[in-house]
Order: C-alpha cells, then structure tokens, then sequence
C-alpha cells in the first residue's frame, strides 16, 4: 500500500481514537506512537517511522483540541451574555439547540428560551445563566433579541436539517449528526452509550473526517486493484 494511503489510515484513526478517550488514554496512545516512531527508525524502518510520527501528531493535535474545547466551554459558562446561530424556530417555552460563542470561543448550547424569538438561521444575542456539563452548556431563563438574518450558509444548514427531518424520521438525528454535524437530536441516552463505548466523537463526524476515509478506502481499493463499480 502506498505510503500516503498508510498515513491517511493512520492519522485518521489516531485522531478518532484520541478524540473519543480521556487525557491519560491520549497520553498513553501518544507514548506509544512515539516509542514506535523511535524503534522503527532505529531499525531503519522508514515507513513504519514515519507513519508511527504522523499517528503521534494526530494525538496531539486532539489533545489541543480537547484542551481548548474544555477551557472555551468554562469561560462560556460564567458569561451571562454571548451571541448565537439558531438552528431551528426557537419561541417563549422552546427547547433550542444554538451554538454560541464570546470572547473568540465557541461551544454548543441548549437554551431555555423565556422571552423572545427567532428563526432557524438567524444570528441573535443571548442572556441568560449558564451551567456547563459534558454535553455543552445549558442556559435557562433565555432572552433572545437582535435576531438577524445570518449568511446564507447556516440558511442552508437549517434548511438542510429540516429537510433531514422530513426523510429519515426517527432516524434523523444520526443522520443530522453525520451529514451536518449537529447532534442536538440524538437521545441524552443514545449518546451515553456511545460516550461509553468510547465512540461519542463517531456521532459529530466532520466533512473533513468524511473526506480522510473517503480517500483512505480510495486509496485503498486502488492499491488492491478492485473496481470502481461493483462487477
């Protein structure tokens, strides 16, 4: 297999397996990566190396991330006010799903909304008392106001969603969360097991995620010579 191909596999299964573990489980798979990377180039296995290097950079690249993530998610919550994008109609008494953001951070927000309203795809300013846990923020006694219609982008996304909606049904918060990468629809229950199993990260799958299998398997199947289109 050509050594791209290895490395696409190898990053990408790194990156997955350190974003669904804790910090002691990504350090332990770092070390490894690492120790693997210094034995194959002491015995002169360049591939191996070089693919051992790539899987090391994958976890710490998660670990960035999850740090990041874990600090924007605490200053988040001790602000009272920050700006979201809508996902979907949100009135007095709605549950909405929004991500927010303050102070250059981001994070994904469930509101209790009490006064005000907005579309889906809108941008608006929010206030409210936040409280963080593992899934995000959760915001009660929300006012929203300022709404605004945002690009044309999260119009489509929102659409998008409700189009989702409409065709998978029951079914459509897995597909939400793999197509457009909201999770605002899976079940609290539902995400638990996954976050059991290690696999929670499974259930956000970005396009750039996407993208990395699509060519691994790609590459994949030219290097065993199978067809394009089934036979």
């Amino acid at each position: 297999m050509p050594l791209v191909a290895w490395s696409v596999l190898v990053y990408a299964a790194a990156l997955i397996v350190a974003l669904s573990g804790n910090a002691a489980q990504r350090l332990a798979v770092g070390a490894l990566a690492l120790l693997a990377a210094a034995a194959a180039t002491y015995v002169g296995r360049r591939v191996a190396a070089t693919v051992s290097a790539i899987a090391a950079g994958a976890v710490l690249i998660a670990s960035a991330i999850a740090v990041s993530e874990s600090r924007c998610t605490t200053n988040l919550a001790a602000g009272h006010e920050w700006h979201a994008e809508v996902e979907s109609d949100a009135a007095v008494g709605d549950v909405a799903h929004v991500r927010v953001s303050a102070n250059g951070c981001g994070s994904r927000a469930t509101l209790l909304v009490s006064h005000g309203r907005a579309h889906a795809g809108d941008r608006v300013r929010v206030r409210g008392r936040a409280t963080a846990d593992p899934r995000g923020l959760f915001i009660e006694d929300v006012h929203l106001d300022s709404a605004v219609r945002a690009s044309v982008l999260l119009r489509a996304r929102a659409a998008a969603g409700a189009r989702i909606d409409r065709i998978f049904g029951v079914d459509a918060g897995m597909v939400r969360a793999l197509v457009i990468a909201d999770m605002s629809a899976i079940e609290p229950a539902q995400r638990d097991r996954y976050a059991d199993a290690g696999l929670v990260h499974m259930l956000s799958v970005s396009g750039l995620h996407v993208g990395i299998i699509a060519l691994a398997l790609e590459l994949l199947g030219a290097a065993l010579r199978l067809p394009r289109t089934p036979v």
